[in-house]
């Protein structure tokens, strides 16, 4: 049974590695590009859900026809899944956002590139952004004729009056929102105290836009994770083992226990990543009794000391979990790792005891240990595959165990493969 059960997990594993390969196909989704005489060409984009703005972007007229690559200076820009970017030549300020890499000045430092920049706020003022390779976020302003022009926010290191080291902000957009956005009093109202984050910057531009009855003609929506919820049920199997050179335990050889294993799953898909990295969690629970029968002799006087030891436990586990997943057609397979956290209870636990010295015998029952310990950490690795909502899913964690007691280490391995039904 343990050794079918051990075999299925490696054969949904074996899957999953065997089809990385679909993760690197294109991703063509219907769109338009904007020629440079203002055509409209409607066709499908290679759609990379790009965090930085992209340099260069795939067309094709057809589903499965040739495709063409685009540069900002080739095209207008390009539309796909409910976005906007726009070909741009962008004045960018690259200065380290490190901590531990400011410089001492508060200058910006520019460098020209030319991007396809998303849109966040079309209008009679517009809002663009991007990041960086360096993960630092940039917003763009253009307004009227205009030259697109960056709103600067930018850390230094400074002194201050101890002459200690301290964090300097350079928060030049606040006085750029006020001077571009000073026309509408309800939006200078705020320039001063809008954060340099996404939400707040769209918002005072549409209260701009809003200011003159032009509500913006396009507003990007916020990037929000996609939540699927499933249902598991299957089976576990708990092994534990006790390593000590002062405890009989040591002598100890556990079954395996196979119980049964339901719970809950919550995958939260990260925007802008093809779909491909979610933050899975699950609240599961697991049951094990496991049994071992051992000698105990010792010599002077000489007695004989049979074992019976019992150990149960109830869990509630809650993993919280790394997964990349992809597709191929409609399979998709998945792999994950990180951490489980569980919190026992109903604990049972016995050492039975056939003693026999010279021509007595005698029987006892006491604790096997004077402690358990209830809470588990534990590392976590798994993997499966899934058809529209169905899907199978084989996992395995390593934790210290039971023993509270340093010079007693209890290490215990769990397998489990579920069933599960993805409801939303």
């Amino acid at each position: 049974m343990i050794q079918k059960f051990r075999l299925l997990a490696s054969i949904i594993s074996g899957i999953c590695l065997s089809l990385p390969t679909a993760s690197a196909q294109k991703n063509f989704e219907s769109g338009f590009i904007i020629t440079k005489t203002s055509d409209t060409l409607i066709g499908f984009i290679d759609n990379r859900q790009w965090v930085s703005a992209p340099k260069i972007v795939e067309f094709r007229t057809s589903k499965n026809g040739p495709s063409t690559g685009y540069s900002p200076l080739d095209i207008r820009g390009f539309g796909v899944e409910a976005s906007w970017y726009a070909a741009k030549i962008v004045v960018l300020d690259k200065s380290p956002h490190e901590i531990d890499k400011l410089p001492d000045d508060n200058k910006p430092q520019f460098d020209a590139d030319t991007l396809f920049l998303p849109a966040l706020v079309l209008g009679k003022a517009n809002l663009y952004t991007t990041e960086d390779e360096n993960g630092k976020r940039h917003f763009f302003i253009e307004k009227d004729t205009a030259p697109l022009t960056e709103l600067i926010y930018r850390l230094y290191s400074a002194r201050d009056a101890a002459n200690n080291r301290v964090v300097g902000k350079n928060e030049r957009y606040k006085a750029q929102l006020d001077y571009y956005l000073g026309d509408c009093p309800a939006a200078a109202a705020i320039a001063g105290s809008t954060r340099y984050e996404e939400t707040p910057l769209v918002k005072i531009f549409q209260q701009y836009n809003d200011c003159f009855s032009q509500h913006p003609n396009f507003i990007r929506k916020k990037d929000v994770y996609t939540r699927q919820f499933s249902i598991l049920a299957g089976v576990s199997t708990f092994s534990m083992d006790f390593h000590s050179d002062e405890s009989a335990l040591d002598k100890a050889d556990f079954n395996t226990s196979v119980n049964f294993s339901a719970g809950i799953g919550l995958n939260l898909v990260i925007p802008r990543t093809q779909g491909k990295w979610a933050i899975y969690n699950t609240l599961i629970t697991r049951r094990y009794k496991i049994e071992a029968r051992f000698t105990e002799t010792q010599t002077g006087p000489f007695i004989t000391t049979n074992h019976t030891v019992t150990f149960s436990l109830n869990h509630l586990l809650l993993s919280n979990l790394a997964r990349y997943q992809f597709k191929a057609g409609r399979l998709e397979s998945f792999l994950y790792s990180g951490v489980t956290t569980g919190y026992g209870f109903g604990a049972g636990q016995n050492d039975h005891r056939e003693i026999y010295f010279d021509n007595d015998f005698s029987i006892e029952d006491r604790r096997a240990l004077d402690q358990i310990r209830t809470f588990e950490l534990a590392a976590t690795l798994g993997a499966g595959i899934s058809y529209h909502r169905i899907s199978l899913e084989g996992r395995w964690t390593r934790s210290d165990g039971i023993s509270a007691y340093a010079s007693l280490r209890s290490p215990t391995s769990v397998f489990y493969v579920w069933v599960g039904y993805r409801l939303k």
